[in-house]
C-alpha cells in the first residue's frame, strides 16, 4: 500500500505535530497532524491542544503513526 510506504518514511524521524486534542478511541493519547497530514498519536499531556510539538513516530497502527515526544514535551 502506497500510504503505508509513505508513512514508513517518517518512522524514527523528528516531525512537527499540531495537536488537535484527545484521541477519540483512547483518552490516554492525543491526536495531531504532521505538515504532511499524517495522523499521529502521542501519550496524553495536558495543555497541548492547538499547539505544535516535536515528535518521533515509532510504529504504524492502522492509519496512524504512534510516537513519542522529542525535546521537553
Amino acid at each position: 500500500d502506497c500510504r503505508i510506504n509513505f508513512m514508513r518514511g517518517f518512522l524514527s524521524k523528528k516531525v512537527s505535530v499540531l495537536i488537535e486534542g484527545k484521541s477519540k478511541n483512547n483518552p490516554d493519547f492525543l491526536e495531531g497532524l504532521t505538515d504532511n497530514y499524517l495522523q499521529v498519536k502521542l501519550p496524553f499531556k495536558p495543555d497541548l491542544r492547538n499547539k505544535i510539538v516535536w515528535a518521533r513516530p515509532k510504529r504504524i497502527l492502522g492509519d496512524n503513526l504512534i510516537g513519542e515526544y522529542v525535546d521537553n514535551y
